[in-house]
């Protein structure tokens, strides 16, 4: 392979990478708009495709807990979902009560999830 083409390489990963940054910090916000009071939340990236991991996105947080709580020094007893967006290029929708949408099913893509305070 030649040097162009590692250039070329180097360049679409790049961009996938800052898209799906973009994505996870549009998400990251929305989820801090919806909390409502005191407390750490994070976005989760779903797998929405028919080929799925086959979770929702309560499943989605209860999967990641233990790495989440490992950010609050385990000062919170648990993670559970209380919101989902779907984020794309061009646009955003708030599911409300996303956190129970159908597994391996296309709607939310992130998850919104927090501690207790």
């Amino acid at each position: 392979m030649g040097f162009r083409a590692y250039v070329l390489l180097f360049g679409v990963m790049f961009a996938l990478a800052w898209k799906a940054e973009a994505y996870w910090s549009v998400a990251s916000a929305a989820c801090g708009g919806q909390i409502g009071n005191k407390g750490y939340f994070w976005a989760i990236r779903r797998n929405c495709s028919p080929n799925g991991d086959g979770m929702t996105c309560a499943q989605v947080c209860k999967a990641n807990e233990q790495r989440l709580l490992g950010y609050t020094s385990h000062r919170r007893p648990y993670v559970y979902c209380y919101d989902a967006f779907y984020v794309s290029y061009r646009a955003m929708y708030h599911y409300n009560t996303g956190c129970t949408w159908q597994a391996n099913h296309c709607g939310p893509n992130y998850c919104c999830c927090r501690t207790p305070y």
